[in-house]
């Protein structure tokens, strides 16, 4: 689990140690911002995972009908066009989400992207739910949309928000969850 796609240069070259110690030698990048190794014996998992967290990484959710990790622009920080950098918001769901014992029993996957301006290079319009930085009268906030996939059925989401405050991110996260535990389809 790599939120946002953010790490330090400690925890990746911890990564491409462990994946050359453990797995296949390499590092697989995934649409998720995620990082997978391959050939990893299960015996050598527990060792793994507690590389990773020594590393300040986790596991948890990587795999599943779980909370998955949160993406955010590959371009927050740096993007001229962002209303403001969306990182912090992508880190404060996962740390709030993947600690909630109800994330990790979900009807499917509950996937989650934060972009930082219109142009929408998080794909949130393709998420269960996808926030889209904006800024009202100086207070940054979001359009939030909800219902969105790249499966089999994919779709773009629908507007669940016009707009709501930064601070309400947590909230909404929590809320749309529930809902797609209670009301998801778990056939």
């Amino acid at each position: 689990r790599i939120t946002g796609g953010v790490f330090n240069v400690q925890q990746v070259r911890e990564l491409a140690r462990i994946g050359g110690e453990f797995g296949n030698g390499m590092l697989h990048v995934t649409s998720r911002q995620d990082i997978q190794f391959h050939d990893v014996a299960l015996t050598d998992t527990p060792q793994v995972m507690r590389r990773l967290l020594s590393a300040g990484l986790t596991t948890r959710g990587g795999g599943g009908n779980t909370v998955r990790n949160v993406t955010a622009c590959p371009y927050a920080g740096i993007c001229p066009s962002e209303r403001f950098d969306v990182t912090s918001c992508a880190q404060a769901v996962t740390d709030y989400l993947i600690g909630l014992t109800g994330s990790y029993n979900l009807p499917r996957k509950y996937k989650i992207a934060f972009s930082g301006c219109a142009a929408d290079c998080a794909l949130a319009q393709t998420a269960d739910l996808g926030f889209i930085a904006e800024m009202r009268d100086g207070q940054p906030g979001f359009r939030v949309l909800a219902g969105g996939g790249m499966g089999a059925k994919s779709r773009i989401a629908d507007l669940l928000l016009e707009w709501t405050p930064a601070s309400e991110i947590l909230r909404v996260a929590e809320t749309v969850r529930r809902l797609f535990d209670k009301l998801g389809d778990r056939e």
